[in-house]
């Protein structure tokens, strides 16, 4: 016979709940950096990523 599965206990109510939405390290701190260099940064990052998407694809297996 199957024994049931046991309850499970109830978290202490002397805990704080957890804080909600906090923000993440590096998350909006944005004053330092302005919208013109923000934006350059973004576009020589996907200047990167085309290049890495067009690049010719690596050969898996024996090597010449």
């Amino acid at each position: 016979m199957a024994t049931k599965p046991k309850p499970k206990p109830d978290p202490d109510p002397d805990e704080p709940d957890p804080p909600e939405d906090e923000p993440e390290e590096g998350a909006g701190q944005t004053d330092d950096v302005s919208l013109s260099e923000r934006v350059e940064n973004l576009e020589d990052r996907m200047t990167k990523l085309e290049e890495r998407v067009n690049a010719p694809p690596i050969g898996i297996g024996k090597r010449p």
